[in-house]
């Protein structure tokens, strides 16, 4: 029983190792006696042509770890949507060997069997004869190639047979042209996009003037065109532009020469790179390091992961690279099962890993052990033993990431197929196997709508391109930890989302010689927020200040904007709300003239008391009772206008003032017209008693009273005593506006021509002989008031609001004043 048991197990382990995944046919491919390229082919139901690099070398005579990835990639997504699909799909994996005219070649042999099958398929004796073709064997879809240099003219080829290509690493923005490309679709987006996303990461940071440096090819060229294009939309200056070969015997010396035209370009401090790392940018920095130039250098998809292991790029160089990549995400756990299943499983069946492993240790493995060891013979047929973790750590090392653009265009064609047969073959896919056509996948893969293994979304636009695109932002920084410097992300940038650039900026490490600030890479000096740009030359300028009442709050600001009514500005860079103020306690004027006012009052009534106190005396009592009453009552009314202007002003208020004011006026000028002893003589001459004589001065007094009332009603009938806003030291003040117009001179004529009248009557008794000279210091008041009345009127014209009050309340205590001291 046991012995039955043990022969049961014995069958079933090579049952399922003679169907396990790895088997397939190879076979070794000579190109015109140079190459010895290999071939591997899986039949399927479906067929899937890869087309890539997996040799290295001159001659192409060993398998690189890249290409040993890239076929394990290619395998790893047939085998995994053949059991997510149910579908038959085979595959032919050709090694190229990064060369045009083995892919034209190979190119040209795909279309040689697409169009005998096409033949066949219509039933004609007139077919040329191929005994290698079978109708199983059309490829329905072309994988590949890596680099647009050899996909371009393929895609051509193919296109002109509507057999889709489907490249993961071709860049060029000419595949977006569809109406040569027909059938070519890529998982990496044009060039377009990561010059946009340079572009946009420029304008992030501010920089405006640049210097670009493209290799000396189709890359370098349209990368560079594509940026200037950009560049000029978006008012960035290219200040310099040059190209360097790829290892070519004068790349040093073009380094060289492009490092002393970046010196001379000192403002430029920033350099857009489209260039290989190693054995172009690498020359560069060193070239750079040795004149001691300090640049930040920001670089497109092509820098290689090598540049961080190179020895001969100086550290400060290093640190300044900022790179715009694509995001390609982590490989998936099961790929790593999936290699390392096949590394201990498929060591002898599988082609591309059996001459790996010979190329690298020289072993011709052929067992395996449960410990995880490879052995075999050497070339001297010693035992030689390889372990497996060993290699699967090689292609860890080697950056797998970057195979997922690959299995994401395998997932698409899986896609476009399990569409296209769910649909028109409803009974089994195989029943569309051998009728199928590439141009129906190819419409297929138009329509293809899916998540890539790492849950984002994958489509294709009108122009065969991916529509979801997304760019990681790098800086190569020191890791203390690993002791090792490597790639560290500041941000993203993406298409297709609503915000398309982000930068986390506390993730950057500013370059030494920067400072503690991103450099600034401009003609001119950078304009701060306040300023605006003026006399613009494309990109160099000057810097001016705001104009008064303006702002700008973003740096380099083209233009200055106002400041909304009722703001202002005092930095140039916000605008504030503006106070409104009147003359109050809390301002210099209000406070100065109400403490002399109340000194005015006090005196006032100090001097009653006085008067009362000396009523016995020669002096008080010579005067008269009435002029003493009516004086006493206008100086004390004179000091109190100073508090009608505390109040906050509204038109009713304007009138009220200027209605007291000239009212004070003319009541002033009546009391020094007829305190005038000539008033009293002329009025004499009509009447004979003293009583008549009171009442015709009380009848004068009646008539100049209705006179200037009469003209203060036409004024205020006639004008409209607005409110004014003067802005100054940035606040509002806002006062009565005064005018000297034809109606307010009206009502300031009569006063003042009754001040002249008592003045020149006064002058003829000046010199009287009379008790203590009273009619001298009369005539000495009238023509102060003259004086006062004339500073009066010149001085308010010359001045502002806020000043006009000072001149009104410096007005109305004068009189105050003097009529006081009289």
């Amino acid at each position: 029983m046991q012995m039955f048991l043990t022969s049961i197990i014995i069958f079933v382990t090579l049952l399922v190792q003679n169907t396990r995944p790895c088997d397939e046919d190879y076979q070794i491919l000579n190109h015109q006696n140079k190459y010895q390229l290999f071939s591997s082919t899986k039949h399927g139901t479906y067929m899937i042509q890869s087309l890539m690099s997996v040799s290295e070398g001159g001659p192409c005579d060993r398998i690189s770890i890249g290409g040993l990835i890239r076929v394990l990639a290619v395998k790893f997504a047939i085998e995994t949507r053949k059991v997510a699909t149910n579908l038959s799909i085979g595959y032919r994996i050709d090694d190229t060997c990064l060369n045009l005219p083995v892919t034209m070649n190979r190119g040209i042999e795909i279309i040689n069997s697409h169009e005998q099958t096409t033949c066949l398929a219509t039933n004609q004796n007139t077919c040329p004869t191929n005994h290698n073709v079978r109708k199983s064997n059309i490829f329905l879809a072309v994988i590949g190639g890596y680099f647009s240099f050899t996909t371009i003219p393929l895609s051509s080829l193919l296109s002109a047979y509507s057999i889709p290509q489907l490249s993961f690493g071709a860049s060029s923005p000419l595949l977006s042209k569809r109406s040569l490309y027909k059938t070519t679709f890529r998982s990496i987006p044009s060039d377009e996009s990561a010059v946009q996303a340079l572009i946009d990461v420029v304008g992030k940071f501010g920089w405006t003037y640049i210097y670009v440096i493209g290799s000396d090819d189709e890359y370098g060229k349209i990368g560079v065109h594509l940026l200037k294009k950009h560049a000029a939309e978006n008012d960035v200056c290219i200040t310099g532009e040059m190209y360097i070969p790829f290892e070519s015997k004068d790349t040093q010396r073009i380094a060289k020469e492009i490092a002393l035209d970046m010196q001379k370009q000192e403002n430029a401090t920033v350099v857009v790179m489209f260039n290989y790392a190693l054995k172009m940018g690498e020359y560069i920095l060193q070239e750079a390091s040795h004149l001691n130039l300090s640049r930040l250098y920001l670089t497109g998809e092509a820098w290689n992961p090598e540049v961080l292991s190179s020895a001969n790029i100086p550290v400060e160089q290093l640190e300044s690279v900022v790179t715009v990549s694509l995001e390609y995400g982590q490989p998936s756990q099961k790929f790593l099962d999936y290699v390392n299943e096949t590394i201990n499983s498929c060591y002898d069946k599988d082609i591309w890993l059996k001459q790996y492993i010979f190329q690298q240790s020289g072993c011709l493995v052929t067992s395996n052990d449960d410990f995880g060891r490879l052995t075999g013979k050497d070339l001297n047929n010693k035992t030689c033993e390889i372990e497996s973790n060993d290699i699967l750590q090689r292609i860890l090392n080697d950056n797998p990431s970057q195979i997922n653009n690959l299995i994401d265009l395998v997932d698409s064609v899986s896609n476009a197929l399990d569409g296209f047969t769910s649909k028109n073959c409803p009974l089994s896919s195989i029943d569309c196997g051998t009728s199928i056509k590439p141009s129906q996948v190819s419409e297929a893969l138009k329509a293809v709508d899916f998540q890539t293994r790492r849950g984002d979304p994958f489509k294709y636009d009108p122009n065969g391109n991916p529509v979801y695109v997304s760019y990681s932002i790098e800086q190569i920084q020191f890791d203390a930890v690993s002791g090792q410097h490597k790639y560290e992300q500041l941000g993203r940038w993406e298409s297709q989302r609503e915000k398309r650039l982000d930068i986390d900026k506390a993730m950057i490490r500013i370059p030494s010689w920067s400072g503690n600030e991103m450099p600034t890479s401009s003609c001119s000096e950078k304009c701060v927020a306040g300023e605006k740009i003026t006399a613009k030359q494309r990109c160099c300028w000057k810097c001016e200040r705001c104009p008064k009442g303006s702002i700008s709050t973003e740096p380099n600001s083209l233009q200055c904007s106002p400041c909304t009514k009722g703001y202002h500005t005092k930095d140039f860079i916000n605008c504030e709300l503006t106070p409104i103020k009147h003359i109050t306690l809390e301002d210099t004027i209000g406070l100065t003239t109400t403490i002399i006012s109340c000194i005015g009052i006090v005196l006032m009534f100090l001097c009653l008391y006085l008067l009362r106190y000396l009523k016995e005396t020669a002096i008080v009592k010579s005067m008269d009772v009435r002029f003493v009453a009516s004086s006493t009552l206008l100086v004390l009314t004179s000091f109190c206008y100073t508090f009608l202007h505390l109040i906050l002003p509204t038109n009713n208020i304007c009138r009220v003032r200027n209605i007291f004011f000239h009212a004070l006026l003319t009541l002033f000028s009546m009391v020094l017209l007829l305190k005038n002893r000539s008033v009293s003589r002329f009025i004499s001459k009509f009447v004979n008693n003293k009583q008549s004589s009171t009442f015709a001065g009380a009848l004068i007094s009646a008539f100049i009273l209705v006179l200037e009332t009469a003209f203060i009603l036409v004024w205020q009938f006639m004008e409209s005593f607005p409110v004014t806003k003067t802005q100054a030291n940035y606040e509002y003040f806002e006062e009565c506006k005064l005018e000297f117009s034809l109606y307010r001179m009206l009502a300031f004529v009569l006063p003042f021509i009754i001040t002249v009248i008592a003045s020149v009557q006064s002058l003829s008794e000046s010199h009287a002989k009379v008790q203590f000279g009273e009619y001298k210091f009369l005539h000495y008041t009238c023509l102060a008031f003259c004086i006062i009345n004339v500073a009066h009127i010149i001085t308010l014209n010359l001045v502002n609001n806020r000043y006009q009050v000072l001149v009104l309340l410096i007005t109305t205590m004068s009189y105050g004043m003097f009529t006081w001291a009289v």
